[in-house]
């Protein structure tokens, strides 16, 4: 019987043989593939938050948590059996992860550039930045 737990809670009882870990809806092959899409494209200059559920398209839509690297290593290290493919979601996250990464630095290069050698307003502008970005 399916039941809702704490991750901490799922892995300390997994790691104990008493259950099988569900992996949340966005754990999966063709979910993290769309996601993966809607990164490369360029015309999406955001970070990617929700999209439909690939099997049920008419349901609510599914989000990335902000935490879903720490979320999926946890999940993956102590239940990769409980998974539908385990050996292909690590490559699709780390291609979000760097398409991500990417995504940022070139934020971070074109506000450089517009500011230019204005040091003094660098100086000022870049607490911000990095507060909202740790921010989501």
């Amino acid at each position: 019987m399916p039941i809702s737990v704490p991750l901490w809670l799922a892995v300390m009882l997994r790691r104990t043989n008493r259950c099988r870990i569900v992996p949340p809806q966005w754990m999966n092959v063709d979910y993290l593939t769309s996601v993966r899409e809607y990164e490369k494209d360029p015309a999406n200059e955001g970070f990617f938050t929700s999209a439909p559920n690939p099997h049920d398209p008419d349901g609510p839509e599914i989000e990335l948590p902000y935490h879903y690297q720490e979320i999926a290593s946890t999940v993956m290290e102590v239940a990769s059996e409980d998974l539908n493919n385990p050996k292909t979601l690590p490559s699709l996250l780390s291609d979000i992860e760097c398409l991500r990464a990417s995504k940022s630095s070139n934020v971070l290069k074109r506000l450089s550039s517009t500011l230019g050698d204005a040091g003094a307003e660098w100086d000022e502008t870049a607490p911000d930045v990095v507060y909202n970005m740790q921010s989501g």
